[in-house]
């Protein structure tokens, strides 16, 4: 029985790839980094902020990058909408009594700040910088399976990436891939979700 579901925010509730795309390259600028080019970066998108460390920001710390990213995400506001059909597919789901949250390798300030500016309401928003570690490692999984009082296999998980698809598996939550990533299930528009949920009700 499936009794939450948790989303992916990028590329799942929020399309904001040409937004992040101008982000990383503008914080490469500013920390004297080498350009991020698209196809490098949407290799790796949906990567953790320390991952983003680790390939583009090297010698610079997670805190530093967060911090960037939050103080500076804003300038490229004109490329950041709700995915078609993320509204009606969350009001759809809160009728089923599904419970919902969002878990993002964005920082949670930031990720909160987004979707209260989209009128995306999810009230459980967990951030990358809120656990020990982001995707792919399963800690905020399980995170959000605390604060919404549900088992991890009572859970789906909506993801764009193989980070997401990796954090489901490791948790042992059910996967639910979108936008050319394969999980459990795959789906093309967010809309087709609520049928899957209804089976499993």
């Amino acid at each position: 029985m499936i009794k939450a579901v948790l989303f992916d925010m990028d590329g799942v509730l929020v399309d904001s790839f040409e937004a992040w795309f101008s982000l990383v390259n503008s914080a490469a600028i500013a920390f004297d980094c080498p350009d991020i080019s698209r196809q490098q970066f949407k290799s790796v998108y949906g990567q953790s902020t320390a991952l983003d460390v680790a390939l583009f920001f090297s010698g610079r710390t997670v805190s530093e990058v967060d911090n960037y990213y939050e103080n500076h995400f804003y300038d490229f506001k004109e490329f950041v909408y709700p995915a078609p059909d993320c509204h009606a597919t969350i009001e759809e789901l809160k009728k089923l009594g599904v419970k919902l949250a969002v878990i993002t390798n964005t920082a949670g300030s930031l990720a909160r700040e987004i979707l209260k500016d989209l009128d995306i309401g999810i009230d459980c928003i967990i951030g990358g910088d809120e656990v020990a570690s982001g995707k792919p490692a399963p800690d905020i999984v399980f995170k959000a399976c605390d604060l919404l009082d549900v088992s991890v296999e009572e859970t789906i998980l909506v993801g764009d990436s193989i980070y997401d698809m990796e954090a489901a598996r490791v948790s042992g939550s059910c996967s639910i891939g979108i936008n050319g990533v394969v999980g459990d299930c795959t789906i093309r528009e967010l809309r087709e979700l609520t049928g899957i949920v209804k089976d499993y009700l």
